[in-house]
């Protein structure tokens, strides 16, 4: 019903239970194109309504969390090239929304992830890059509220 009215569907439930198959089934069936969306609870707000990503990045992913760890560890010094106000200023200019509570925590996971998804990847590296730079030479980065 909600597909022949041309309604979104949001499906829930534990895993395994074929509601990505049935999705699929109801986008063939009416020749449309599919975009997912795996939702968890890190998913943030660049993510799904988008940001500012650098055109051409200036750092390896390696390279961004590195600097990016080093930036976060020095941020509460006396000093310190970078505050935290600064990083919240530069997560927010990039595309990750107030809303997006716990963002230090975040980060701090972020981090620590051996193999960051895309998204997060690009969120490194652009957060990196802001704060090393700003914003010129940059794109606007589309999300999922953002397809076409």
């Amino acid at each position: 019903m909600a597909a022949k009215a041309d309604f979104a569907l949001l499906f829930e439930g534990i895993t395994a239970l074929g509601k990505s198959f049935a999705i699929k089934v109801v986008a063939a069936k009416k020749r449309q194109p599919l975009e997912t969306v795996g939702m968890s609870p890190v998913l943030t707000s660049y993510e799904i309504i988008g940001g500012y990503h650098p055109k051409s990045p200036r750092f390896s992913l390696d390279d961004a969390v590195n600097r990016l760890k080093l930036i976060m560890n020095t941020a509460d010094d006396k000093g310190a090239r970078h505050s935290w106000k600064d990083i919240e200023e530069a997560l927010e200019i990039i595309g990750l929304q107030k809303q997006d509570a716990g963002r230090k925590e975040f980060l701090e996971k972020l981090l620590t992830e051996k193999t960051p998804q895309k998204s997060q990847a690009d969120l490194i590296i652009s957060l990196v890059q802001f704060l090393e730079g700003g914003i010129a030479d940059w794109n606007g980065r589309t999300a999922f509220l953002c397809l076409p």
